[in-house]
């Protein structure tokens, strides 16, 4: 699934966590996705947000954020995607693909928004990251009331 150069994104990024249960041995467990409003590509970003995902690599400063707040993030391969990517681990071994990942997440996001979590991540700058994404208006409306809530400095 080669992605080439990679997506421009820049900050703030958010990470957006929600329970689900993992499909081995039933543990419920924090999944994560990484989340942006500032992604730097042919697409309108009035008041979308943007899911980023099949995520190959990441700068060492924004690793280090994630995992402060979600160590079970980790390169997995995917036998569906058929490349490895940074997903959720369960202890169990099971793997969290992104594509459910963020069906739960959105589903949540338009049905039960209090039940994810958002975390903007302390860093400023803009990445090259080797992704692909997801837009969604539902996202982009979360992102926009951690955006108000959260003071500028």
């Amino acid at each position: 699934m080669s992605l080439g150069d990679g997506i421009s994104v820049s900050a703030p990024l958010f990470l957006i966590s929600a329970m689900q249960p993992c499909n081995l041995c039933g543990k419920e467990n924090m999944v994560a996705a990484l989340a942006t409003n500032n992604l730097s590509a042919d697409e309108e970003q009035e008041e979308d947000g943007f899911l980023l995902s099949y995520v190959e690599e990441l700068p060492a400063e924004l690793l280090g954020e994630i995992l402060k707040h979600h160590p079970n993030f980790a390169i997995r391969h995917s036998m569906t995607a058929g490349d490895s990517y940074f997903m959720t681990v369960c202890e169990c071994g099971g793997q969290y693909g992104d594509h459910y990942v963020h069906k739960q997440l959105l589903n949540q996001a338009f049905r039960a928004p209090d039940e994810i979590t958002i975390q903007k991540l302390p860093l400023a700058g803009i990445w090259v990251i080797p992704c692909a994404y997801s837009q969604s208006l539902s996202v982009g409306e979360l992102l926009n009331q951690v955006a108000i809530r959260t003071p500028t400095a």
